[in-house]
């Protein structure tokens, strides 16, 4: 009996010293990963990309990569969260903000925009943003129907959940499951279509990106593996998206407020 006792004991202790240590690990590395984030202002100082407006819970950067179209930019939130569906209400104002504005911004120049966020996992930790990718009025028209295809055709013959999603119907945050990893697109504020990813591994970042440069007919390296920009080219490149957005920018009305 004590020897039972004994054994069970150690097991005991050695459970704890394996759910310890593994907390430790998993610690280290969220730690690695915000210390690590392009995204994340650290110590209020700016992000690693090119930060264009900063609201209170949310911003919009220029990619640090080649643009796919003139005016492709991001959305990111100011908490590093790996998935928008994380975000509270406050956080979704300032993010419809920005997609309104930017809306209306290429709306200005007779063209539409699609907004982007894909979630493949949720254990990398990876701080979300939702890409804003502007093209041509007639061909942002075909952009439904051409990711409506390209996300029936992404999924096995057998699926768990829905192939497509139309989240026109009950919003993206009502249609969504944010425990589960995902891709959406939205075609202006409310309408989109979302995709549940079941396979991760399989799942291609560059998948919306595909799909988006199919239909303006860009070259293969614009999305599968796009040239990072210099840096030192960010102030030029602010300079030159402000000239159109400063007209929009709605975050003008938090610093005069102040």
């Amino acid at each position: 009996m004590d020897e039972k006792a004994d054994s069970m004991a150690k097991m005991k202790s050695k459970t704890f010293e394996q759910k310890k240590e593994f907390a430790i690990r998993d610690f280290q590395k969220s730690k690695r990963t915000l210390d690590t984030c392009i995204y994340c202002l650290k110590d209020d100082s700016r992000p690693q990309v090119a930060m264009v407006s900063l609201g209170y819970r949310a911003y919009l950067a220029l990619p640090n990569i080649v643009e796919m179209s003139q005016g492709h930019c991001l959305i990111v939130p100011v908490q590093h969260v790996t998935s928008t569906l994380e975000c509270d209400d406050d956080v979704w104002d300032e993010i419809r903000n920005f997609m309104k504005c930017l809306i209306q911004m290429f709306a200005d120049e007779d063209r539409g925009v699609i907004f982007m966020e894909t979630v493949i996992n949720m254990k990398w930790n990876n701080h979300t943003v939702i890409e804003c990718i502007p093209m041509p009025w007639d061909l942002a028209q075909d952009a439904p129907a051409y990711f409506k295809e390209g996300i029936l055709e992404s999924s096995g013959e057998w699926s768990q959940n829905r192939k497509l999603i139309d989240t026109s119907k009950a919003t993206f945050r009502r249609s969504m499951v944010k425990e589960l990893p995902y891709f959406h697109v939205w075609f202006g504020l409310d309408k989109g279509y979302g995709h549940v990813i079941e396979k991760e591994k399989s799942f291609p970042s560059w998948f919306g990106k595909e799909i988006a440069a199919g239909i303006c007919d860009l070259p293969p390296n614009v999305w599968r593996k796009p040239k990072k920009l210099n840096p030192r080219d960010y102030p030029n490149r602010v300079q030159e998206f402000m000239k159109k957005w400063e007209k929009w920018d709605w975050t003008k009305m938090l610093h005069e407020e102040q």
